[in-house]
């Protein structure tokens, strides 16, 4: 009897147990951050790792981080900007944002280079193959 009752009791524990979290699938990290002054603790904590967010672009460059919680960069040789969120992964914010023509050979480096943000809000691109600034 005290051995069934014990069993009921067991039993009825289990059931109360919250579930198990759902094992948790790790973001590809590459490469490793070195410190060379401990004032970089103060804006990458020490347990930051490099993630790989996305992957299957020609050559990027230009990162701007805003605090909006978006990423733009540009990739030279596709002759675009994207725009990567957390929540939507990467999609193109703009095509043909360093070089207007169509005359450009495959894979030539003609695209948007770098990426910023200027005092008044306006993005600032150095368009590599039009050899330009410009500000939209």
């Amino acid at each position: 009897m005290k051995l069934r009752c014990f069993l009921l009791v067991l039993a009825a524990l289990a059931g109360c147990a919250p579930p198990a979290p759902p094992p948790t699938k790790q973001a590809e990290t590459l490469g490793t951050i070195e410190r060379l002054d401990a004032a970089l603790d103060s804006i990458v904590p020490p347990t930051a790792r490099i993630e790989r967010l996305a992957q299957g672009f020609q050559f990027v460059e230009g990162p701007y981080y805003s605090r909006q919680g978006y990423l733009l960069f540009s990739d030279v040789q596709g002759n675009v900007i994207r725009k990567w969120t957390p929540q939507g992964g990467v999609v193109e914010f703009r095509r043909a944002a360093g070089y207007d023509g169509k005359d450009a050979p495959a894979d030539a480096f003609i695209g948007p280079n770098g990426i910023t943000i200027d005092p008044k809000g306006g993005l600032v691109i150095c368009e590599h193959g039009n050899r330009r600034i410009s500000r939209i």
